[in-house]
This record gives C-alpha cells, structure tokens and sequence, in this order.
C-alpha cells in the first residue's frame, strides 16, 4: 500500500512533469495522440492519495501542492484543448506560441501579443497562479475545518476576484492587495487586505 512519503512525492512531481512533456508534444504535433489514459491515471491516484494519513504536516502540504500544480496544468490543457476544438487557435499558431518560449520583455509587442494567448489568465498581479492555488486550499481547508462544503470551484473563485479586485483596490487607493481565509462565526471566508 502507497504512503505518504518524500519518495511518493517526489516521483508523483515527476509523473506529473512528464503528463506535462505529454501533452506539449501532443500540442506541438509530434505525439499523434492525446495523453487522455495517463492523465485520467494520474487523477484517480491523486485522489486515492489524497485518502492517506500522514502525521507529517510538511508532507501533507507538498501533496496539496502537487494537487494544485496538477490542477492548474489540467485546466490550461482543457482551455487550450477547448481553443483548438472551436477553431479559436489553430495547431501551427499554437505550435508557433509553444515554440517561442518565455520572454525576456525585450521582444516587440506583437511576440507579447502571441504569447499571452495560451498561457493561463493571471488574475491581477496581486494574485498569481500559485497565491490563488494557495487561496483556494486554505479556504477548502478551513471549510473543511468548519464543517461547511465547499461549493466553489477553483475556477468560480478566480472568476469572482477577477470581477471584485478592482473595485476592492478602489477602497484601498491602488495599494497591493493580500487575500487570506479567515473563520468568522464559524464561517470560513475569504478577506482582502492592503499590504504594509
């Protein structure tokens, strides 16, 4: 039987990396198929993990790390997977998007232009990917904790502080902005602060 370990962990990270090798191969053309079987693999072990005790708190927070890293791969594979169905990006663009890889902000803006397409929506430079994965499992957990359900998906709450960061910035006078869960009347919920 699978425990939670530093050696699970570790070779869980790298199942992940290569679905991620996977699937830009599939993206770039030169795998024929799309890695469909190994990623519905890697979800149902994630989710009998996620069912192991461990007292060690630092490995439990890796593990939902990994989950979180996991899922943010997985609903950028299904935007861009969604994008080429519907015909709002063709294989050669995105084959020219994958291939010109990071940056380094010196390049014209038409190359910025073409890179912003594929890559995950940012919500505001307040709250990167990693923050918002933070977020969202430090909310599930205190729900959790609060006997509550949580019924919002990581999406619906990237979603909901896109639409409610600008006005919550207006209050705070375009001061950078820290989101943390706290438990009020044994209700968790998620609060903006400035930051000092």
């Amino acid at each position: 039987m699978e425990t939670l370990d530093k050696e699970t962990l570790d070779k869980l990270d790298q199942e992940i990396d290569s679905l991620r090798i996977h699937f830009e191969q599939y993206f770039m053309g030169s795998r024929k198929r799309m890695p469909e079987q190994d990623r519905t693999t890697l979800q149902f072990k994630l989710r009998r993990m996620a069912n192991l005790q461990s007292a060690n708190f630092a490995l439990k927070y890796q593990f939902q790390q990994l989950v979180a890293k996991f899922n943010s791969y997985n609903q950028y594979w299904n935007r861009i997977i969604q994008k080429i169905e519907t015909g709002q990006m063709s294989r050669e663009r995105l084959k020219s998007v994958l291939a010109s890889g990071p940056t380094d902000g010196k390049e014209g803006d038409k190359k910025k232009e073409e890179k912003k397409e594929p890559a995950p929506p940012a919500v505001k430079e307040d709250l990167s990917s990693d923050k918002l994965n933070q977020v969202y499992q430090q909310l599930a957990e205190s729900k959790k904790q609060a006997n509550q359900q949580m019924t919002l998906s990581r999406d619906k709450l990237e979603q909901t502080l896109k639409k409610q960061i600008d006005q919550i910035k207006e209050k705070y006078k375009g001061k950078n902005l820290e989101f943390d869960v706290v438990v009020e009347s044994g209700q968790a919920k998620l609060r903006a602060k400035a930051k000092k």
